[in-house]
């Protein structure tokens, strides 16, 4: 359950449906809540406001999420990936070299959904 101060959460998935479901669920859950249908425009949205967390697909128009990530490099700003285009090769490798705090089809259950969005932002931020 999110603390008193309402942690701040990016979800930025180019599905309007997987997007809104994303954002309800987390609002509901008293969570503050931004989106984003791309990329570059998760992007623009973190000028504003540093996200205490980023939902991420992997497959978006204009900037993919790993161009995202890359994107990301050097902060320590948690993200976890969820995309119906996940590699289970590559999950290792996004981990380590980003700061990916967990993988998930978009099939996940809501409350696995939110155990990781709990899990991630109770985490201390990677160095």
């Amino acid at each position: 359950m999110p603390d008193a101060t309402p942690k701040w959460i990016l979800v930025a998935d180019d599905d309007p449906i997987i997007r809104e479901v994303w954002t309800a669920t987390l609002t509901r859950a008293g969570y503050r809540v931004g989106a984003a249908s791309t990329g570059r425009e998760a992007l623009a949205v973190m000028r504003d406001v540093v996200p205490d967390l980023v939902v991420l697909d992997l497959r978006m128009p204009e900037m993919s999420g790993d161009e995202f990530l890359r994107a990301l490099l050097g902060t320590s700003i948690p993200v976890l990936v969820v995309s119906s285009f996940v590699e289970d090769h590559a999950r290792e490798l996004r981990a380590r070299r980003f700061n990916v705090v967990g993988v998930f089809d978009k099939l996940v259950g809501l409350d696995e959904f939110m155990r990781a969005v709990e899990a991630a932002l109770a985490s201390p931020p990677r160095p």
